[in-house]
C-alpha cells in the first residue's frame, strides 16, 4: 500500500517531520516530472509520499483532459482545431 499526502510545501513539511520520523526512503527530490516528494514507511511498513497539492491538481486536470480529448490538436475547451 502507498498512502499519498498532498501538502504546499514539501521541503517544509520534511522539515516539520524529519525529527519525529528520523528514517527516510527518500529525502525530498525533485522528479523529473517537476513535482517534489519525499517518502517514508509508516509502522506498519506502508509506503507515504509527500506531494505538493498545486502540481497534483495540474496533473490529475492534464490526464483527465488526455483521456477525454486525446487528440493533438485539441484547444484548451477540448473542441477540434483546424
Amino acid at each position: 500500500m502507498i498512502l499519498e499526502f498532498l501538502v504546499e510545501d514539501v521541503d517544509k513539511e520534511f522539515t516539520r517531520v524529519k525529527e519525529a520520523l528520523g528514517e527516510f526512503v527518500q529525502e525530498p527530490t525533485a522528479m523529473p516530472w517537476g513535482n517534489r516528494s519525499f517518502l517514508f514507511r509508516d509502522p506498519d511498513g506502508n509506503l507515504v509520499t509527500t506531494l505538493p497539492r498545486s502540481l497534483q491538481r495540474r496533473s490529475r486536470s492534464s490526464k483527465a483532459k488526455q483521456a477525454l480529448c486525446p487528440s493533438s490538436r485539441i484547444d484548451s475547451k477540448c473542441t477540434a482545431v483546424a
